[in-house]
C-alpha cells in the first residue's frame, strides 16, 4: 500500500498519516526503527518515553519509562509488536507523541545537539526532528 501521505496541519503540531497503521516489525541498531503496514517507518534515535496504559485503562496510574535506543535498553517495546496506532503527532517545537490502541504512548523529545527522530512514509513523506526546536518537513 503506497499512497501519497495527508498531513494535517496546526497552529503547533502535525497530525501525521499514521492511524490504523501496525507495527509489523522492529530494527534495532543505535537507533529503534518501526516499520509500518503502511509503507512508513518511525526511527527513534535518542531515549524516548513509553507510557504503558497512558489511557488509564483499568484505574491504574500510568508511569513512564525511558528507554535508550543506543544501549538498546528497548525491551518494553515490543510490546508494541502488532499494536495499532491510534494518533501520531509530530509537535512543531520537535516532540513526537505517538498512542497505540493497547494503551500504550511513545513519547520522544527533541534534542538540542542532535537528531532525535524522523518518520517516512506513505508516499515521498518526510519528517525530521533536527537539533534545536523546530521540524523539518518534506512532502
Amino acid at each position: 500500500m503506497t499512497e501519497q501521505a495527508t498531513l494535517i496541519e496546526y497552529a503547533d503540531h502535525w497530525v501525521l498519516p499514521y492511524r490504523d497503521m501496525l507495527v509489523i516489525q522492529f530494527r534495532v541498531t543505535r537507533q529503534l526503527t518501526f516499520d509500518l503496514d503502511g509503507d512508513a517507518q518511525i526511527q527513534i534515535e535518542q531515549p524516548f518515553q513509553l507510557t504503558l496504559n497512558a489511557s488509564g485503562r483499568g484505574g491504574k496510574a500510568a508511569t513512564p519509562i525511558e528507554l535508550v535506543p543506543e544501549r538498546h535498553e528497548i525491551v518494553p517495546a515490543f510490546s508494541l509488536l502488532l499494536a495499532r496506532i491510534t494518533s501520531a503527532i509530530a509537535y512543531k517545537n520537535g516532540t513526537l507523541q505517538v498512542d497505540f490502541d493497547n494503551g500504550t504512548r511513545l513519547r520522544v523529545q527533541r534534542h538540542p545537539l542532535y537528531e532525535a527522530w524522523n518518520a517516512t512514509g506513505p508516499g515521498n513523506l518526510h519528517i525530521v526532528a533536527p537539533p534545536g526546536n523546530d521540524l523539518a518537513v518534506w512532502t
